[in-house]
């Protein structure tokens, strides 16, 4: 008698991992560590971004007030008010900002560039937080300043003085000083500064 033997085939005996305890599953506090040391990164996030956008909205404030309140001179040529026009579209173009924090706002003559044709030929304005207005630095009350008297009191550029005839024109800057106040603390409190200037329109067309 033949006997028919089946092969069984062998498994591999199932490999269990040995219970160790509770400290297999999640801890309780675990999360609220994960999320401790998040918190510093979420936060520096948030704050640069608050701090960046404030920045860049104060500089388009003045960047754009700088820009008007120069063609305003430019238009205004050598009229003795040239600067008192300038000076009240520029406080119009700045509403809503601090203009207390201006350092001081001059004008002067100008080459092609916007660099200063000298340092004499400048005006140097300032805001009265009493009148609430700009005033001249070198006579306070006033506005637009006045000639110094004597001449060396303080830097002054006419505008009686200033080259409307075609092809003599002058070339006008001004330059905004203001402090930059952070709003997060993440920038030191510092100095910044903006910078406009135009060709003076002609009222006389004269060779």
């Amino acid at each position: 008698m033949r006997l028919n033997h089946t092969r069984q085939e062998q498994r591999p005996a199932r490999q269990t991992r040995p219970w160790t305890g509770w400290t297999d599953l999640p801890q309780p506090g675990q999360s609220m560590v994960e999320f401790a040391l998040c918190i510093p990164v979420f936060v520096l996030l948030l704050f640069g971004t608050l701090e960046v956008g404030m920045l860049y909205k104060t500089h388009a404030a003045y960047d754009q007030a700088a820009q008007q309140a120069v063609r305003i001179a430019a238009s205004a040529g050598n009229a003795g008010d040239a600067d008192a026009q300038m000076l009240t579209a520029l406080q119009q173009h700045l509403v809503g900002e601090n203009l207390n924090q201006i350092i001081s706002v001059t004008v002067f003559d100008a080459t092609v560039a916007g660099t200063p044709v000298n340092a004499a030929a400048q005006t140097n304005y300032i805001y009265s937080s009493t009148q609430h207005q700009f005033v001249c630095q070198g006579a306070p009350t006033v506005l637009p300043c006045p000639p110094p008297s004597p001449p060396s009191a303080y830097t002054y550029w006419d505008p009686l003085s200033r080259d409307t005839k075609v092809g003599e024109l002058d070339h006008i800057g001004l330059r905004i000083l203001y402090h930059y106040h952070s709003v997060t603390g993440m920038i030191p409190q510092t100095n910044a500064s903006e910078n406009a200037n135009a060709l003076i329109e002609p009222n006389s067309y004269q060779p």
